[in-house]
Parts: structure tokens; C-alpha cells; sequence
């Protein structure tokens, strides 16, 4: 961590008139087809003249304050040939602390050559490249619905783990989705993992929200505690990322709350979606995030400046919505921001980094 790092965390102590955590969807277009996929609807219908364009993504970035987070998302992002200078023009005008940019890992040549070109442009910018790991071998590959697709996240991780000899500013991510198809595997990724790859973070999340096969989310609540309390018996990862150690035990906290949610069926904390989180999807429609399928309005409506959003009626009422009717669900992202943006929460966290700190190794 450097003192441009720690300055940018001031952010979180600031009143702010626009989120601090955005999702961006850039494209649509995905190369794969898997089962547990929330957002195969608009990946299956996706158009490209509808995608927002360079020229916008600029006006959008200008009208953003400064970000804590920012997640470039799809579809596979990789696929915009322009990522590269989303990535330029985002990091100028909203200097986020974490970039985080997920990838089914299909095109490894393709995927490290523009990683090596955001790293190289935006030194002083912390990237995540989290790679998706949903089984072992032929298992992966069933589930994302690709032949030789696990052999391309190996010859993609092989890829960028080399351009950690030149850049210091970037993790190496594996994110496994938990799903009908993989629940009595994950011990198992996870294990392997851990074998093989120098992975700096690997975390897990529950298929939710409208899934290609409605059959995936049909996961037993046991086998999630279970990967979570071998999880939590292994050794902490040493990882590069600004205040590791704090976002792994918010990390930690977000799975007893995600378990609490999904046992008591209601809200365990307020809900931050809609106000310092949100999502604009790639044709400009501004959600509060990516499960509830309430849309605020279209970012090239309100002149790309998200103040004008946030400011309308129908996100009044959503954000009331959410409030009153206890809005509640498992995505990982909203539960993490809500407990980052919840002070009172903030001594259970800070305790948990002191109490757990002999474990943790935090990479200079």
C-alpha cells in the first residue's frame, strides 16, 4: 500500500453526490453459454449498435466524482476491442482505487496482451483480473458450456502470472460460482487451486438471480457452509491489493450475512444499492444493481451525468422501495458495498483484521 492508495481512502468519509462503486457493463457479446448465467437474456439478444460507444463512456466517467471501485463487466470484456481505453478514460476521470475486470478466460493471448496494455497505461491504478473456475478438466468445461475452455483459463493464468515480473499493480483473481452443477466439487476447485496456481484471491458466489436453467440455483445451503468453513481453516493468500486484510475480512463478514440472508429470507443490513452503488449496463439502462430488474432510467437521457439519475422519481421510489419492502438477495457485490458504507459495522471489521492478523500476510 502507498500513500496514493491511503489518500484514496478518504473517499469513504466524504459526503459524495455520485456512488463510489460502479458496475459497467461494456459489451454484451460472451463466447460462452453457461448454465448458471444471469444475464444470457441480454447476452442472447445483444446488439452491438445499441453498445454504448467510446466518445459516451467518456461523458459518463466525466460526470462520476472519484470511485472507491470500479468493475468493467459483460458479457466477456475482453471481446470490446476498446477496453484498453475504457480503461484509460474511466482511470482519468474517476481515479478508483480497485479496477476489477472478470473473464471466462477464452482468448489467452488476447486477454494478456490488453492486460499488459492497461497495466503499462495505468500504473497507478490497482487491477483485479479475476478468472471464472467453475470445475476441474471437462467439468469446467460442461458447465460454461466450451470444449477446452478450462485448459484456456490454465494458459490464461500462465499468461498474466508472467507480467507479475513487471507490474506490481495488478491481482490475479479465481472466482468460482457455486450452482447445482458444481456443489459437491467446490472443496475440491478450490483445493486445486491452491495446489496449482498462485492465486491472490479466490472467492465464491451463489448462482443467482434469473439463471439460464432455473435448475442452478438449486444449491444446498450445507455444501456453501461447508466450502466456507474449510475456506476460512486455510492459510490467508497474500495478495497485493490496498487494505487486503480489511476486504478479506469484510469478505468474511459478507458470508455470515449472505447465510443469514438465505436462512431468515429478509434483509440482515441496509441495503446501499441504488445510492453508493450502481449499475449501468451497456446500453446505457441505470439499474441499482444487477438483481433487481428495476430500471432507474438510461444514462443518455440524463445527459450521461448520473447526478441527473439519481435525482429523478423513479429512483426515489426504487430507493423506497428498497427500504420498505426489505429488497433482499445474495449478490456478493451489493452485501460487500453494504457493509464497506455501514460505519457501525466498521469495529467488527477492524477487530476481526487484529485478531486475525497473524494469518494474513499482507504482500508489500
Amino acid at each position: 500500500m502507498n500513500l496514493k492508495q491511503l489518500s484514496k481512502i478518504y473517499r469513504l468519509f466524504i459526503p459524495q453526490n455520485t456512488p463510489l462503486y460502479l458496475i459497467q457493463y461494456i459489451t454484451a457479446s460472451c463466447n460462452s453459454k453457461c448454465k448458471m448465467c444471469f444475464y444470457w437474456q441480454n447476452i442472447d439478444s445483444q446488439n452491438k449498435d445499441k453498445e454504448l460507444k467510446l466518445n459516451e463512456f467518456e461523458k459518463i466517467a466525466k460526470n462520476f466524482n472519484k470511485l472507491l471501485q470500479l468493475s468493467l463487466t459483460g458479457g466477456e470484456p475482453f471481446l470490446r476491442e476498446d477496453i484498453v481505453e475504457i480503461c484509460k478514460i474511466f482511470v482519468k476521470h474517476t481515479d478508483p482505487l480497485v479496477v476489477t475486470i472478470p473473464t471466462n478466460a477464452l482468448m489467452p493471448d488476447k486477454i494478456s496482451n490488453m492486460a499488459n496494455n492497461i497495466l503499462k497505461s495505468c500504473s497507478n491504478t490497482f487491477f483485479r483480473f479475476s478468472l471464472s473456475l467453475d470445475g476441474i478438466g471437462s467439468k469446467h468445461d460442461e458447465i460454461r458450456g466450451i470444449k477446452g475452455n478450462f485448459e484456456k483459463v490454465l494458459e490464461t493464468y500462465n499468461n498474466l502470472d508472467k507480467l507479475r515480473n513487471s507490474f506490481k499493480n495488478f491481482n490475479i483473481d479465481m472466482g468460482t460460482v457455486i450452482s447445482k452443477y458444481n456443489q459437491n466439487d467446490v472443496e475440491d476447485i478450490f483445493i486445486y487451486v491452491e495446489k496449482n496456481l498462485k492465486i491472490d484471491n479466490h472467492y465464491f458466489a451463489l448462482a443467482r438471480g434469473n439463471t439460464r436453467f432455473d435448475i442452478a440455483k438449486e444449491v444446498d445451503l450445507k455444501n456453501y457452509e461447508k466450502m466456507i468453513s474449510y475456506k476460512r481453516k486455510q492459510m490467508k493468500l497474500a495478495e497485493r491489493r490496498p487494505f487486503s486484510r480489511i476486504f478479506r475480512e469484510v469478505f468474511e463478514l459478507n458470508t455470515e450475512i449472505l447465510l443469514e440472508i438465505v436462512k431468515q429470507q429478509r434483509m440482515v443490513i441496509p441495503c446501499v444499492a441504488g445510492k453508493n452503488m450502481i449499475v449501468i449496463n451497456e446500453k446505457g439502462d441505470v439499474y441499482p444493481c444487477e438483481i433487481l430488474e428495476s430500471r432507474i432510467g438510461n444514462i443518455r437521457n440524463g445527459n450521461y451525468d448520473i447526478k441527473q439519475i439519481i435525482k429523478t422519481k423513479s429512483c426515489n421510489d426504487i430507493l423506497k422501495y428498497i427500504a420498505e419492502n426489505k429488497c433482499f438477495c445474495t449478490f456478493e457485490c451489493a452485501i460487500n458495498a453494504s457493509i464497506v458504507f455501514n460505519p457501525s459495522l466498521y469495529p467488527k471489521v477492524f477487530w476481526n483484521v487484529l485478531k486475525n492478523g497473524k494469518k494474513t500476510v499482507e504482500a508489500q
